[in-house]
C-alpha cells in the first residue's frame, strides 16, 4: 500500500533511512504525482547526518504522448527546499498539460543560465582589466607601476564581479580609505580608475555605458591639491651637490642638471646634445 501522507518540513526532518537494500517512497496527498524517495544511505548533508536517510523529491506521472508513467527527479532535500520542489511539479504538470515535455525546456533553461554565466564572466572587472592593462597601459612610460598599483586595490578587490554592478559607492569605498592616510595616492587612484572605465565605454563589448566615476571629483572627495612650498636650504643644496660629484652614479648629472635648471625629470634625462647652444650651453625649450 503506497505511503500516502501531508509531507511537510516536520515530517522530512524525522524521516529515518530506508532499510539496507531498498527505498521508500512517500506521496503527497496535496499535490497528485509529487513525493520523496528515501534511501538506506545516510544524508551526506552536515546539517542532517545521521538523522535521516538522502531524500529526494520526485513527479510521478506521464511526461510525452503515449509514453508509459515515470518518476523525475526534481532534486535532493534540503538544497531544493520542500516549497521549490512543490513549485517545480506544479510547473512540470502545467508544461505536460500543454503538451511540452519539462525536460525540454528545462534543458532550454540551464543552457540559457550557461550562457549567462558565461557572458558574465567573460564581461567581469578581473577579465576587462587584464585586456586594458596588456594593449593600454603595459605601452606607456610608466606602464608598470601603473599595474601594479591596479591589481593591487582594483582586481583584488572588484576582480569576480561584473563591470556593470561596480557603484560609485563601491569606488568610493577605496578611495575614502585610501585619503585619510595618503590623500595624493587617492587622487592618482580616482583618475587612475576613471581611465580604465572611460577606456571600457569606448570599446562599446562590456555593455557598460556610463562610468561610476562620472560624478567623482577629486577636488570635492580629497580636497584642493595642496602646492609644495619648501626649498632646500644652503646647507641642505651643498650636501646635494657634493653627494652627487662624489657618487659614480650616471644618473647624478641629471640630478645637478635639475637643481640648475628647474626642468621635469623628463626633460633633463632625455635631452640631446642638439638642444645645446654651443659653448653657451642655452637650454632650448621648446614652447
Amino acid at each position: 500500500m503506497p505511503d500516502r501522507r501531508l509531507i511537510t518540513d516536520r515530517t522530512l526532518k524525522a524521516l529515518r533511512p530506508a532499510p539496507k537494500g531498498s527505498r521508500l517512497e512517500i506521496w503527497d496527498i496535496r499535490e497528485p504525482g509529487f513525493g520523496v524517495r528515501v534511501s538506506d544511505r545516510e544524508d551526506a548533508d552536515p546539517r542532517r547526518r545521521g538523522k535521516a536517510g538522502k531524500i529526494t523529491f520526485v513527479l510521478y506521472g506521464r511526461f510525452t504522448t503515449g509514453a508509459p508513467p515515470t518518476r523525475r527527479v526534481i532534486g535532493d532535500y534540503p538544497g531544493v527546499s520542500l516549497e521549490q520542489a512543490r513549485d517545480t511539479a506544479g510547473r512540470w504538470k502545467s508544461l505536460v498539460g500543454k503538451g511540452v515535455d519539462p525536460s525540454i525546456v528545462e534543458a532550454g533553461a540551464r543552457a540559457e543560465a550557461a550562457r549567462v554565466e558565461a557572458l558574465r564572466n567573460q564581461a567581469n572587472f578581473g577579465a576587462i582589466a587584464e585586456t586594458w592593462l596588456l594593449d593600454k597601459v603595459r605601452k606607456e612610460r610608466r606602464g608598470k607601476p601603473v599595474e601594479r598599483v591596479f591589481r593591487a586595490t582594483f582586481v583584488t578587490a572588484w576582480g569576480e564581479r561584473a563591470i556593470t554592478d561596480i557603484t560609485p559607492r563601491d569606488v568610493l569605498a577605496i578611495i575614502n580609505a585610501k585619503k585619510r592616510k595618503a590623500p595624493e595616492v587617492a587622487r592618482a587612484l580616482l583618475t587612475m580608475i576613471s581611465r580604465f572605465f572611460n577606456w571600457a565605454i569606448d570599446q562599446q563589448v562590456y555593455g557598460i555605458t556610463s562610468s561610476p566615476c562620472d560624478r567623482l571629483k577629486a577636488t570635492k572627495l580629497i580636497g584642493e591639491r595642496t602646492p609644495r612650498t619648501r626649498r632646500l636650504s644652503d646647507i641642505e643644496l651643498l650636501a646635494f651637490w657634493r653627494a652627487t660629484r662624489r657618487s659614480d652614479c650616471p644618473v647624478c648629472a641629471a640630478y645637478r642638471t635639475l637643481l640648475l635648471t628647474a626642468l621635469r625629470l623628463n626633460e633633463a634625462v632625455e635631452m640631446s646634445w642638439s638642444e645645446f647652444a654651443d659653448d653657451s650651453t642655452v637650454i632650448r625649450r621648446a614652447a
